[in-house]
């Protein structure tokens, strides 16, 4: 079997919620018809108690989701990259999947090749820390092009897989018809 320690930011809303069940079931299909069990935690909860668990009890630790990479106008990154150390304390083989790059629209940014050299550091160790990266978007693709140097998958959000089959289990979309409605 395989136990993985799944790296989730909360669910804040639907789309939060879409990805989070559309990437368990891809990693339970990609590793069928082996069982899989998942150990949610929440980005911060990173503790050296959750460490010891994750260490012990999973074959992989999968960070995955949306806007992972947040960066600030002045290009200075966001809570999650920021603390990205932390994955200086797990011991299994580390995987982001459908990561993707998120800025305010109302802002004026900076550039991706001006960004401060440290948040390019950390956009470097993340690279490290991966054996494999995919990322929802060309402009996070880029990101990483520009300062990792690591190859990465453009795969696009992982929720969209879902949507092709229909509405993810549980979510109700504007103009969804629902027989209990």
């Amino acid at each position: 079997h395989y136990a993985t320690a799944h790296v989730v930011y909360g669910n804040s809303n639907q789309g939060d919620i879409a990805i989070r069940k559309a990437i368990a079931q891809q990693l339970t299909t990609a590793f069928a018809p082996r069982p899989v069990r998942f150990l949610e935690i929440k980005w911060g909860e990173l503790t050296d108690r959750v460490a010891t668990e994750i260490n012990a009890r999973c074959d992989l630790f999968v960070i995955a989701g949306g806007g992972y990479i947040f960066l600030k106008a002045d290009g200075s990154p966001g809570h999650m990259l920021e603390r990205v150390r932390e994955l200086d304390k797990v011991r299994c083989p580390i995987f982001a999947y459908g990561i993707g790059l998120n800025r305010l629209m109302h802002e004026e940014v900076c550039a991706l090749g001006d960004l401060p050299e440290p948040t390019r550091e950390k956009i470097r160790y993340l690279g490290e820390r991966c054996e494999k990266i995919s990322v929802r978007d060309t402009e996070t693709a880029r990101l990483f092009a520009l300062h990792s140097g690591k190859p990465v998958a453009l795969a696009g959000d992982p929720a969209l897989f879902d949507l092709l089959r229909g509405p993810a289990a549980g979510l109700h979309f504007p103009g969804e018809h629902r027989p209990h409605d």
